[in-house]
């Protein structure tokens, strides 16, 4: 349900070059301005009670006061989004009974996280943000900080998936450990076999011999799949790989397109849920581990490393 999905900040400048031989700004200094300094002010402005309107999306945001961390070049907090337009009604799941009625003005209020972590002198930035069913913040968050940063130096703010070899390849050689069906059914004209058997969204998961792997992550990015891997893939709702790396498991989420599966990333176990809302510090401290093991391909050799002290 929870996942997080990881992006580099970089800013083109077609008028300059930097003494790296890039067009590229070091987002400290973009043309006199600091994109940790202009999301902060991005953010300040939308903590507040009521929520801005986006009228194209049907959206509202606002946001909870930030934190900062590593000499205040990482921000990260808690964004409030929801959606509104659609008149509807809210019930319990169990009973089926009518809580209340929802008018397209009310808004389904969900708390994600999000953090962005800014080395100084270095041309790219990384982003953070926490997705919820798949549902994710990441159209609304380039088109607002987008225009404050382009109204602050005048470039524009390019936002795109961690996908490069560069950054993932230690992902990417990860053996696969298991691979997760979410929502498998098998027989989709046959929904009676699940009736029953409890939750609706069951989990298969087909784990190799003992001892055995599916082999590298980079085999599923690449469509090399088994038999058994490929039926899953066309019975579930999502299909996810479990790998390990430096006795560590993460979990990606391998269906879809199929196209770059490594920057959306299942919240670890780690991370104590409660009613749905996961614990924010918790998954700040998780979120460094990751952020981290990133910053060894995006900076190898330097000592660019987000401090987990709050």
């Amino acid at each position: 349900m929870h996942s997080i999905s990881l992006y580099h900040l970089r800013a083109y400048n077609s008028n300059r070059k930097y003494s790296d031989g890039t067009h590229y700004a070091p987002l400290d200094d973009a043309n006199g301005k600091d994109l940790v300094n202009v999301f902060k002010k991005y953010v300040s402005s939308l903590v507040k009670k009521d929520f801005k309107r986006d009228e194209s999306e049907k959206s509202v945001l606002s946001f909870m006061p930030f934190n900062e961390s590593a000499l205040g070049r990482c921000v990260w907090g808690v964004v409030n989004t929801g959606n509104y337009g659609v008149k509807g009604s809210i019930r319990d799941a169990t009973t089926g009974d009518l809580k209340y009625s929802k008018d397209p003005d009310d808004a389904d209020i969900k708390e994600r996280f999000y953090l962005l972590f800014s080395p100084s002198g270095k041309n790219e930035a990384i982003v953070v943000l926490h997705g919820i069913s798949g549902d994710g913040i990441k159209s609304l968050l380039h088109k607002d900080l987008g225009e404050s940063f382009k109204k602050e130096t005048g470039l524009t703010l390019q936002f795109n998936p961690v996908t490069y070899e560069k950054a993932v390849q230690q992902w990417m050689d990860a053996e696969v450990k298991a691979v997760k069906a979410v929502g498998f059914l098998p027989y989709s004209d046959k929904t009676d076999v699940l009736k029953g058997m409890g939750h609706k969204h069951s989990e298969l998961v087909l784990k190799p011999k003992r001892k055995g792997t599916f082999g590298k992550l980079s085999k599923f990015k690449k469509g090399q799949r088994s038999d058994a891997v490929e039926f899953l893939e066309t019975h579930c709702k999502d299909l996810k790989a479990v790998v390990e790396m430096d006795g560590k498991q993460r979990v990606f989420r391998i269906g879809g397109t199929r196209q770059n599966p490594v920057f959306k990333l299942d919240l670890d176990d780690c991370v104590t849920v409660d009613d749905g809302v996961p614990d924010f510090d918790e998954m700040y401290d998780w979120v460094v581990e990751v952020v981290n093991e990133l910053c060894t391909r995006v900076y190898p050799g330097q000592k660019v490393k987000l401090c987990p002290a709050r």
